[in-house]
């Protein structure tokens, strides 16, 4: 009877174990569903980013010059549009990146200076960024990412120039024709993306995943020394832009 017994119970146990026994491919299914990091954003991406920049210098003069006045603020703004291109590795909840960008467009200002007898002018265009990123896959929502971001912004074209409005006539000729230069500084910002197709949604012959975002980027520019006693400093460049991503090589997920 007691053997018989044993049997059973051995019996319900085996039962209990096999039903309760879940194959190791439908639990990292059933974790994904629920959140867990799944590493759906590893791969190179190509994308295009469009939005809104706007800039600020003040352009500085020398004590010891005839003309000696205030500090001359200026303020800009303009519309960017351009490409961007990337790499992203996730480790658990962590994402690590690369990402270079090119924006077309520019910004342009002007105001009085030397007491209002000519006009100083300040232009940048096609800024380009070369960063780091670092984000983070919430566990509750694993199609979306929040990153910092940290690196190089390289301006093509910071364009200077003074403008004669009078009578009195300004003496450097460079000034009066335009003063173009790089400029390179350095670029901070964050932003948040979400896989609105995650890798496999677009079929076989799209494989990837498709994700679309916002960032918002702070530029700091160098102090610029454009001539005797002349210097455009404190120029700083913020951007908003909302971008598109196509990601190559993912995993496909099980949504």
């Amino acid at each position: 009877m007691l053997k018989a017994m044993c049997g059973v119970a051995a019996s319900v146990a085996a039962a209990v174990i096999a039903c309760c026994t879940v194959p190791e491919a439908a639990l990292a299914q059933q974790s994904f569903a629920l959140g867990a990091p799944y590493g759906n954003w590893t791969g190179f991406y190509i994308g295009a980013n469009a939005g809104f920049m706007a800039s600020t210098d003040s352009w500085q003069f020398g004590a010891t010059r005839f003309f000696a006045q205030e500090p001359v603020p200026m303020g800009y703004a303009g519309f960017m549009v351009g490409p961007q291109a990337g790499y992203q590795y996730q480790v658990g909840s962590w994402v690590f990146g690369a990402v270079t960008d090119f924006s077309l467009g520019g910004a342009s200002a002007f105001n009085d200076c030397f007491r209002d007898r000519f006009i100083c002018s300040t232009q940048i265009s096609d800024v380009a960024t070369f960063r780091g990123t670092f984000g983070y896959v919430p566990q509750s929502e694993p199609l979306a990412q929040f990153y910092l971001t940290a690196g190089l912004a390289l301006a093509r074209e910071f364009n200077l120039k003074i403008s004669e409005v009078g009578p009195v006539k300004f003496a450097n000729a460079d000034l009066l024709a335009g003063i173009a230069s790089e400029q390179v500084g350095w670029a901070v910002g964050g932003g948040v993306q979400y896989q609105v197709w995650p890798a496999g949604k677009l079929g076989p012959s799209l494989p990837g995943a498709v994700s679309v975002g916002m960032e918002f980027l702070y530029i700091g520019w160098p102090d610029n020394d454009i001539s005797r006693g002349i210097t455009v400093g404190s120029a700083s460049t913020v951007q908003l832009s909302a971008f598109a991503r196509y990601m190559f090589n993912t995993p496909v997920s099980p949504y």
